[in-house]
Parts: C-alpha cells; sequence; structure tokens
C-alpha cells in the first residue's frame, strides 16, 4: 500500500514539476525581454498567482467544474481525478518556477546576444537562455518537486490517495505516531536523493552590465518565438491567476461576506500576519548567521521532510518538562515554521553575499572589520534584493502552511489558512472565498508597500502592531454566575477515555455522556466522566460523523453529514434505525449537521449544503412535515447552519454559522427574529457551532472562531461569556458541541483540546 501511494506520489510530483519547468521557462523568456510597466505587470501577475494557497485554487476549480457549471456541461470533466489533481497542482506551483527562472536571465551581458548573429530564436533560447539558466533550472524543479511531493491540502481536498495526503489522514484518525513516521521512511529516501541533486544544482546571477538589453533579447529571439513565449505566459496567468481572481472578486456572495469575516476573524488577521513576519524573520536571521557554513545545505532537510512529520518530532521534543512553555504558546509554531524553511533562508543569505564577495569579506577583516560589521554595511546592503526575495517566500510559504499547525497549533495560535482548510471541508463557497481574500491581502501586503513607497512600510508596520484586534472577553479562567466546578474529561489520544478532536456531545436521562470524535468512535461516559464502553460508527471514508442528540424514546440520534443519514442507536451501541436519502427534494438530505427532538415527538434536522435548509419530520423519519430556509444572509436564509436546539415553547434556534448570529423560528418555521452579529465582544459571535437551551429558556451557544461558550437569555440579550481560548480548565480550543443534563450542568467538546469540559451548575 505504502510502495503504491509513494509511486503515486512520484508520478504527480514529477509531472508536476516537468510541466511547471516548461511553462516557467517558456514564460522567463517573454518576462525576461519585457520591460517598463510590461514588465512590472508580468511580475506582478505572477507574484500574485504565487501568493494564491493551494486551497484557494482548489476551492474555486471546485465551483467552475461543479455539475452545475458550463465547463461540465461542455467538457464533463470530473475534478476529482489524477489528471483534475494535476491539473490544480501545476497552476499552484508554476509562478515559483517562473519567478526564479526570470531573475537567472537578469544578469545577462548584452554583448552575449549580439555575438553571433545566426543565433535566434529557438536556437538563442537553446545555445544561450539555457546554459544561462541551467542551475536555476534545476533549483526551480526540484523545488516544485518538494513542494508536490509534500503537498497534503490539495490531494487531500480533492480526496486523492498520496502519500503525504494519506499520512496526515490516517494520523489525525488514530494518533499512531509510529506508522506516520514510518511512512515517512521511503519517501525521505526519494527526498535526500532529491536533495543532493539540489545541494550539486547552483543558482548563479551576475549584476546587470549596459543598459537596453531587453530590447535586444526580443529582438535577436525573433518575433514569432517570443510571441509563442508570450501566448503560453499568457495563458498561464489566465488559468492560475486571472481565472481565479475572477471567481474570488466576482461573486456577490465573497463581497457580501468579506466584512463579517474580517470583523470576526480580526485578531486571527493580525496572529496570522505576526505568524508570516516572525517565521520568515527568525528563518532570515539563522540563515544570515549561517552564510558561510558549506553544510548549510542541510537546512534543506527539513524543507524535504513532510509537515506531519515535523509536528511529530517538535511534538516528541517540547512536550516534557521544562520545555511545555514553548510546547503550549506561539513560539512553537515560529520554531517549526522557521525550521522547515530555514534552507531557503540559508540559500537566499548565500546566494545573495555570494562566493565574488568573499574576497571583499576577507578585504573588509583585513581594515579591521568583523563579520557583524561586514554584514551590516556591506553584505546585507548587497544583497538586500534577495534577503527580500527568500523573506517573502518564506513568508508565503508560511501563510499557507497548514500541515504542522494542524498538527502542533496550541490554543489561540490559528491562522486564518488553518480557518478556512478546516471550513474547506463544511463551509459554504462563498464563505470560503471572503476569508480567501482576506489572507490573500495579507500575503501580497508586504509586496504592495514595497512596491508603492519604502515610507508606508513603517506606516504598515504601526497597523500590524494594533492589528491583532480586541480578544473574547473574559478570557481567563472561568468566571460565571451560573457555573462552579470544572470537570475535565480526556486527553489526547485514541484509547479509553482519550480524543481526537471530539466533535459532538450528548448526555441522556440517566447522566451518562456519549462523545464522538475524529476516529468515528462513540464513547459512553458515566454520571461521573468514568468510562463505561464505546462502539465504532462503521463507515468514516467519505467524513466523519457530526450531530447528536436524543430522541423520544431515549435513543441516541448520530448524524453522518458526508452519508446523508441519520442513526438512532441503543446506549450500547446496538443500531435501532438508519434513515436518509441524499438529494435536494422534499425530505431528502444533503449534508445533516445537527438534530433537534421537541416535545412533540419531531425531530428537526439542520442541513447544510446547496439546499441550507431545516427539515422537520415526525419520528424516526416516518413522516416528513416539511422545511425552510436556503442560502443567503436575510432573515430565514442561512450560511452553513450548524446547530439546533427547541424550547418548551417548541421554538426553533438554529446556529447560523457563517453568518455569525443565531435566527428563532415556531415549529414551523416562520421567522420570530434573530440576535448576534460578527465580532468577538458581548453579544457578538464567531461562527457559531451549536447551540443549547436550558429549563429556564437561557440560550448557550458554543462559539468556535472565538473559542467560548456565550450566555443569552431568552429575548437574545447577552447574559455572560464562558472561557476564551487556552487549555486551562475553563478555556477552550475551537469547540464544536453542547450538551445540557438533567441538573443543568453543560457539557462541552473542546475540540482542539482533544478532551470534554464539564460545567458544574452552581446549587
Amino acid at each position: 500500500m505504502t510502495l503504491r501511494l509513494l509511486w503515486t506520489s512520484l508520478w504527480i510530483s514529477g509531472c508536476t514539476a516537468a510541466a511547471c519547468l516548461i511553462l516557467g521557462w517558456l514564460s522567463a523568456i517573454w518576462i525576461a525581454g519585457a520591460h517598463g510597466w510590461v514588465r512590472r505587470l508580468a511580475l506582478g501577475l505572477v507574484v500574485v498567482g504565487a501568493a494564491f494557497p493551494g486551497f484557494l485554487v482548489v476551492d474555486v476549480w471546485m465551483e467552475i467544474t461543479g455539475s452545475a457549471s458550463l465547463w461540465h456541461r461542455w467538457f464533463g470533466w470530473n475534478l476529482f481525478s489524477t489528471p483534475g489533481l494535476l491539473w490544480v497542482m501545476i497552476w499552484v506551483h508554476w509562478p515559483l518556477t517562473t519567478l526564479l527562472l526570470s531573475f537567472s536571465w537578469t544578469g545577462l551581458d548584452r554583448s552575449i546576444l549580439e555575438c553571433d548573429s545566426r543565433l535566434q530564436g529557438a536556437e538563442l533560447a537553446w545555445n544561450v537562455l539555457l546554459p544561462a539558466s541551467r542551475g536555476a533550472s534545476c533549483q526551480a524543479a526540484l523545488l516544485v518537486f518538494g513542494l508536490a511531493m509534500n503537498q497534503f491540502s490539495v490531494p487531500a481536498l480533492l480526496q486523492a490517495r498520496t502519500l503525504s495526503a494519506a499520512m496526515w489522514i490516517d494520523f489525525n484518525t488514530t494518533f499512531d505516531f509510529g506508522a506516520a513516521m514510518l511512512k515517512c521512511v521511503p519517501q525521505w529516501i526519494v527526498l535526500i536523493v532529491v536533495a543532493c541533486w539540489f545541494r550539486s544544482a547552483r543558482f548563479e546571477s551576475e549584476a546587470l552590465i549596459g543598459n537596453g538589453w531587453q530590447r535586444v533579447l526580443w529582438k535577436t529571439l525573433g518575433h514569432r518565438f517570443v510571441l509563442r513565449c508570450g501566448t503560453v505566459f499568457w495563458c498561464a496567468v489566465w488559468f492560475s491567476v486571472l481565472v481565479p481572481l475572477g471567481v474570488l472578486l466576482g461573486s456577490r456572495g465573497t463581497w457580501a461576506g468579506v466584512w463579517g469575516a474580517m470583523v470576526a476573524n480580526q485578531g486571527l488577521i493580525g496572529r496570522t500576519v505576526l505568524t508570516g513576519v516572525g517565521a520568515a524573520s527568525l528563518a532570515l536571521a539563522c540563515g544570515c548567521l549561517l552564510w558561510r557554513w558549506r553544510q548549510g545545505w542541510i537546512l534543506w532537510a527539513a524543507f524535504w521532510t513532510p509537515g506531519v512529520a515535523i509536528g511529530i518530532g517538535l511534538i516528541a521534543f517540547f512536550n516534557r518538562p521544562g520545555l511545555d512553555w514553548i510546547y503550549g504558546s506561539w513560539i512553537v509554531v515560529l520554531v517549526g515554521l522557521a525550521l522547515r524553511y530555514s534552507g531557503i533562508a540559508w540559500t537566499a543569505a548565500s546566494v545573495g553575499f555570494g562566493d565574488s564577495r568573499r574576497e571583499l569579506f576577507e578585504d573588509f577583516r583585513l581594515c579591521g572589520g568583523g563579520g557583524w560589521n561586514y554584514l551590516r554595511r556591506v553584505g546585507v546592503p548587497l544583497a538586500s534584493g534577495k534577503l527580500a526575495a527568500g523573506w517573502y517566500a518564506i513568508y508565503l510559504l508560511s501563510l499557507w502552511d497548514v500541515e504542522i499547525l494542524s498538527i502542533i497549533a496550541p490554543p489561540g495560535s490559528q491562522t486564518l489558512s488553518l480557518l478556512i482548510f478546516n471550513l474547506l471541508h463544511y463551509g459554504h463557497t462563498d464563505q470560503v472565498l471572503s476569508l480567501c481574500l482576506v489572507l490573500l491581502g495579507v500575503a501580497l501586503g508586504p509586496w504592495v508597500l514595497w512596491v508603492f513607497s519604502r515610507r508606508v512600510g513603517i506606516l504598515g508596520l504601526l497597523l500590524l502592531a494594533g492589528c491583532g484586534g480586541p480578544g473574547p472577553e473574559n478570557a481567563g479562567n472561568l468566571r460565571s454566575s451560573l457555573f462552579g466546578e470544572i470537570q475535565v474529561i480526556g486527553t489526547r489520544g485514541v484509547g479509553a477515555s482519550q480524543f481526537n478532536k471530539p466533535r459532538s456531545v450528548t448526555v441522556d436521562s440517566a447522566g451518562r455522556f456519549y462523545v464522538v470524535d475524529m476516529t468515528g468512535r462513540v464513547q459512553r461516559f458515566s454520571r461521573q466522566g468514568e468510562y463505561e464502553s464505546h462502539w465504532q460508527m462503521p463507515q468514516t471514508d467519505l467524513g466523519k460523523p457530526k450531530g447528536m442528540c436524543l430522541d423520544w424514546s431515549g435513543a441516541i440520534v448520530i448524524l453522518e453529514p458526508h452519508y446523508s443519514r441519520v442513526n438512532h442507536h441503543r446506549s450500547d451501541g446496538s443500531l435501532l434505525k438508519q434513515w436518509g436519502e441524499k438529494g435536494l427534494l422534499p425530505g431528502q438530505l444533503t449534508q445533516p449537521r445537527a438534530a433537534a427532538v421537541s416535545a412533540r415527538g419531531e425531530i428537526y434536522i439542520a442541513d447544510f449544503g446547496e439546499g441550507e435548509r431545516v427539515h422537520r419530520f415526525k419520528g424516526a423519519g416516518e413522516k416528513f412535515l416539511g422545511s425552510w430556509g436556503g442560502g443567503g444572509t436575510g432573515p430565514g436564509q442561512f450560511d452553513r447552519p450548524e446547530g439546533i436546539a427547541v424550547d418548551a415553547k417548541d421554538r426553533v434556534y438554529v446556529a447560523d454559522s457563517c453568518n455569525h448570529r443565531v435566527q428563532v423560528f415556531d415549529r414551523e418555521g416562520v421567522f420570530l427574529r434573530e440576535f448576534g452579529k460578527a465580532g468577538a465582544g458581548l453579544g457578538e459571535m464567531s461562527y457559531p457551532y451549536d447551540i443549547q437551551i436550558d429549563r429556564e429558556g437561557r440560550v448557550f451557544v458554543c462559539e468556535f472562531g472565538n473559542s467560548r461558550v456565550q450566555v443569552f437569555d431568552e429575548a437574545g440579550a447577552a447574559i455572560e461569556v464562558l472561557g476564551g481560548p487556552g487549555d486551562e480548565p475553563g478555556r477552550f480550543n475551537n469547540p464544536w458541541s453542547l450538551a445540557l443534563d438533567q441538573e443543568g450542568n453543560l457539557f462541552v467538546a473542546d475540540s482542539g483540546n482533544h478532551r470534554v469540559q464539564k460545567l458544574v451548575r452552581r446549587r
């Protein structure tokens, strides 16, 4: 199995690298001959393409090639295939080869182009340009090969079984450290060979000699050859930049949701910027210190290593007494990202300072100058362009990285990319595109500041200092008028009383509670929080269970969104009934996310997907009673309904997650009111994922984005906030679900902390 996955990964990575090298080489020729605003525009478009994270490109092409699209009707092409995976991988990585090769020709001597009038067109490209860029071509191809080999977000989203994607999925399902590391072995062997080859390829570029060489290059190449290269370039720009930008900027839903996304995630935006800046600066500082180290190529080993393996290594190293202050803080994220991309920093520094400047360094030493003074006064100014390019490359890669962060990110260290990746599996396209637009602005920020004015950079730093935004109120330990004692149940793992991102929780009439997590296990605990038994949901390949409640008979209801079905289980796990049919017709389900049962024996289901609806059934699906909703932001419309609850008066409360609000309806779906808006203050919300109502009519809302639980009265006025980001008792990390028992105790599925917290009601 592993060898087959390795072969698939090698084939996809090799094809991606070869295609990107051809596209990049022809495009770079056209860019090298351009001048003035045309060259700046071309490079700007390539930079924009390089700033697109892989998951954005996947989301855009999913939208373009969807079943209702013209593309699908004309070509009948399925993106969820090997050709579809290659298509996306090429457009994700093509800009990197183009940028590297473009810079490799900036040092061409004009006299070389004019030395032989017989060298024109393809012969000039083959005999002059190709040798001049041989080192850069090798490095560009190997760089893309390594990135494609370690890529997991694109294959995972397209449901392709590559080695990196399978490693990440298996580890997050089983927590089997040994099996994950074992799968790394064949990939390491291949990448070590690639790294050795990468070491032998040297990037060489001389200072620009003469003026007007761009015009000479195009004239010497000939109009026909230049036209072909330009056609290739603009076709690549069309598919990799303009089409995604058109979908991103042309959707009204994107612009409608972008303000709410910014307000709801203002702290997350600041943390994302600081993560990218901190990781790039730390890596570049290490590269500058080690630029004369001849064995610095060893630092590339981290780049060729899958992020899952790096995350496992960081856990093993820092998760111990004395180092837990690093393991549980933002520092571990910076260390992981800087470590992974330190090879890029070392290469940028060594190439920037260059072998030709070693003699200058020795002369500087003879004059009494030290190494630090040389770097500060001579080396850094001369190498500033390549150092800036290396810093920006690491900054972009750090913004995109979700593989390391999904393994090691402590509470409060989530970034926009990690949030987007999580939402891609469940969120509405417009919401994901809105967040991607925000992330794109963060990615292009340093480049825009550099292009327009150096002074703006100072203003930018001042803005960054205050862009963290207000955090959730009451972010310390639990301070509540309703709850006193806190009981923590479970740790991270796959054993008894251990969890891997618990997704839903419910409590039966005897006080026993049930928890389902990413492994697909449903664990049962006693009233005191002691593990009793568990059962395994039989199918988890397409997705994991999410959504639990009790039906009128006391059976455990468990939803399976990706299978569009509802299960009723006895307390011992035996299946009583299974029902549900996928579709958009009345009574059919798309992705049911939550269920609630009224005193009348009616079951309400919040259904995410194309319909964005709430369904009402009698009994266990025996009779369909109606549905309401639809996609949108208006009253009675939904954008990813995640949670649902019914109060004693048969009013239905829906956690309208991506609209950052709660909507209230009567039992037949007539809109009554709404409360909440995007934000982190009292009465504001960020991605409400679940909702529960106690006997007194108080409404408890679980906020995934703010990592807290907020309490409202019956009229929707905020009473208090419980918790905030953290891993101490009473604090949360992206909670997913809530449940209330007969005594009013609140159970919270604290997903990011891999545990359940029981908040005991004051007597």
